[in-house]
């Protein structure tokens, strides 16, 4: 059988974002963050929200699990979007990324991930955590984000920094789209990475002699 990652799907529906159109909409990223940084997986996204800010749409960008790591903030330095970085956060505590993902209100959650080995067994979790709080999400077709992600349904599969940008613009432009596509990765997220639906599946497991 295949048992998926799963969350408290109910915790995280007290932590659903607004969706509406915006001044300046919020990019989110979480994780920790010093890794993904030295494997690279933030280069795309500066240039991609660098151009598309630069074109018109206000942006910030939330880090969430920056762990106060230098390189990483210098990176993101003198850009023409703003980076907010939340270094610390309480792992142990379930509600804590859904705090934040409602508090800084994800318009846009994104998985950015190189196509590398550590990439390619990753579990998705971050989509799945995006999904649960109602915020469509962009991530990098490696490993499972292509079976997390229903592309074109939760949010979007992308292949290049071109499909990157048009992605993003595309949700922060379209309300309508953010509105449909959150509120699919929550039914998702009820019905594939929840307690409720997942737990059931151990019982032929455990119980099978």
């Amino acid at each position: 059988a295949f048992i998926p990652t799963v969350i408290d799907h109910e915790l995280y529906l007290n932590y659903v974002v607004t969706q509406k159109k915006r001044d300046v909409f919020t990019v989110g990223w979480v994780g920790s963050a010093k890794g993904h940084f030295i494997d690279n997986n933030f280069d795309i996204v500066r240039s991609v929200l660098e151009n598309i800010s630069r074109n018109g749409i206000r942006i910030r960008f939330i880090i969430i699990g920056a762990q106060n790591h230098a390189p990483l903030k210098n990176f993101f330095r003198g850009l023409s979007f703003e980076t907010i970085f939340i270094d610390e956060l309480d792992w142990q505590d379930a509600s804590c990324t859904p705090k934040l993902i409602h508090k800084y209100n994800f318009d846009v959650g994104i998985l950015p991930l190189n196509n590398i080995p550590v990439s390619r067994a990753k579990c998705g979790y971050k989509a799945i955590e995006y999904m649960a709080c109602g915020a469509p999400v962009v991530a990098d077709n490696v490993g499972e984000n292509g079976i997390v992600v229903k592309d074109q349904l939760t949010g979007f599969i992308v292949n290049s920094t071109k499909e990157w940008e048009e992605a993003i613009k595309k949700l922060l432009t379209n309300t309508d789209l953010r509105i449909q596509m959150g509120e699919a990765g929550i039914e998702r997220v009820k019905k594939i990475y929840s307690y409720e639906a997942v737990i059931p599946q151990y019982k032929p497991i455990i119980f099978r002699h």
